[in-house]
């Protein structure tokens, strides 16, 4: 059970950031805008999945590093699109529950969507439209990683140390 775990934050970390770095470092070479905002973002998004990357690398040198894991996929977990910000950030696969209104005028109550996408995912907005829809969600898969890192770490043996 431990091999397989490790396997999967392995490959949902290190596979999941270096695509995320890729696809981000591609935006370099394809855009043609020179808006400092969008160069910004594009930067945001290869730290985002460096760091994830990095982590990911340091988890499988060394399984003790499981905070810096576990803080890796926990920034992951927020699924946020309000009309002043927006905030999605994801590795390998998705599958996100949001809480919001119904999209569309006219329309009254909340909605539970769900959505799932495989690839790496980057989306971050400050600003925009006041009367924008807004959703508030988690990814589960995200929610997953933390979950095994964070079982991944209780089945690691207690080290005793010479003193």
């Amino acid at each position: 059970m431990k091999t397989a775990i490790r396997i999967v934050l392995a490959l949902a970390t290190v596979g999941g950031g270096f695509a995320g770095v890729l696809a981000a470092a591609n935006g370099f070479w394809t855009t043609s805008v020179n808006d400092s905002r969008l160069l910004a973002l594009l930067w945001l998004s290869v730290l985002m999945y460096s760091a994830i990357t990095i982590a990911g690398l340091m988890f499988v040198i060394s399984a003790r590093v499981g905070r810096v894991l576990m803080m890796a996929t926990a920034s992951m977990v927020p699924w946020i699109d309000l009309p002043g910000i927006k905030y999605h950030l994801t590795s390998v696969l998705y599958t996100a529950i949001t809480f919001g209104p119904p999209h569309g005028s006219g329309k009254i109550g909340t909605y539970i969507e769900w959505s799932s996408q495989l690839g790496s995912q980057f989306q971050f907005r400050i600003g925009g439209s006041p009367d924008g829809d807004w959703s508030l969600g988690i990814n589960l898969f995200a929610v997953l990683l933390v979950i095994l890192s964070s079982i991944y770490k209780q089945l690691m043996p207690i080290r005793v140390s010479d003193s």
